[in-house]
């Protein structure tokens, strides 16, 4: 079944991203389709080609590992908690989510931490090329969907020289 980028709704959702709330209440599970220049723009690591399924295995491994060792930190007596919203460490650890605007200050020192185990990083390193590339790279996408080959062929283009250029100036960073 083919859908369209629930963010952008523009072109053709590539990307099925599923998210699971920590409850027993499997109806609550919410499918966002995304189209690989959204995805990409959300944070979400799209490469060209879809891992295999031990790669799949693996990745699905790893993630219940980093949740079971995650859970294993909440409870552990922690004293922050927001005095706006009542929300938690153990709260914050748990849903890697803020309760109220408070919680950007209460919870502070966590963060970098929690960014590190989601994403990897705790700092945004996207170049303005890389911006671009990804633009363009969504463009490309639309173009070759509409059968537009010749407009494909000139963002091919257009791409291939951004890359060029950022390897050349050693700004590559993605």
């Amino acid at each position: 079944m083919n859908y369209t980028c629930d963010i952008c709704s523009k072109f053709q959702a590539s990307v099925h991203q599923y998210e699971v709330p920590d409850t027993d209440d499997v109806s609550t599970v919410r499918v966002v389709h995304m189209c690989i220049g959204c995805a990409k723009s959300h944070g979400i690591a799209v490469s060209g080609t879809t891992p295999n399924f031990p790669q799949m295995m693996g990745l699905l491994g790893k993630a219940l590992l980093d949740s079971a060792a995650s859970a294993a930190t909440v409870g552990s007596g922690s004293s922050l908690s927001c005095p706006d919203c009542g929300w938690t460490e153990d709260d914050f650890r748990t849903n890697s989510r803020f309760g109220c605007p408070a919680d950007y200050d209460v919870f502070s020192g966590l963060v970098s931490e929690v960014l590190e185990r989601i994403h990897g990083t705790s700092e945004h390193v996207q170049s303005v090329h890389s911006t671009e590339l990804t633009k363009l790279g969504t463009e490309l996408e639309y173009a070759i969907t509409a059968e537009q080959y010749e407009q494909a062929a000139k963002l091919r283009d257009r791409i291939k020289n951004l890359e060029d250029n950022e390897k050349d100036s050693g700004d590559l960073d993605f």
